[in-house]
């Protein structure tokens, strides 16, 4: 024995090969669009799912009002006022969804809540 020890040296395996997405190429360009309109799509039907059910047009609604998208954001505080602004701007990211899904359903939505608070003051 010669006391020699072997060493093998495996090479890494190579990473993961990035999207081949080529913005001077048509037919990838075409293909990014055709997945952009998929998902859009898919994020449109799930929203009119919601928004068919009188309890996700509750939930919605209810998550809204948390967002306070319809209170002035102001703050002597720079750091509340920074949270009271990105609250809203969820809340309006939402409206957004909903108007692009269903433009009537928002209002249906105010009516519904409205209809909802009469009915409880009896």
């Amino acid at each position: 024995m010669s006391g020699k020890v072997e060493v093998v040296l495996r090479m890494p395996a190579p990473p993961v090969e990035p999207s081949k997405f080529d913005a001077g190429d048509v037919k990838s360009v075409k293909q990014r669009k055709t997945q952009g309109l998929t998902e859009q799509q898919r994020t449109n039907n799930d929203m009119l799912a919601v928004l068919a059910l009188p309890e996700g047009r509750r939930l919605l609604y209810r998550l809204i009002g948390m967002c306070r998208t319809h209170q002035d954001p102001f703050n002597t505080n720079a750091l509340t006022m920074a949270r009271l602004t990105g609250e809203a701007a969820i809340g309006n990211r939402i409206i957004e969804e909903i108007a692009f899904a269903d433009p009537k359903a928002y209002a249906q939505m105010q009516l519904e809540d409205l209809s909802n608070k009469e009915a409880a003051n009896g």
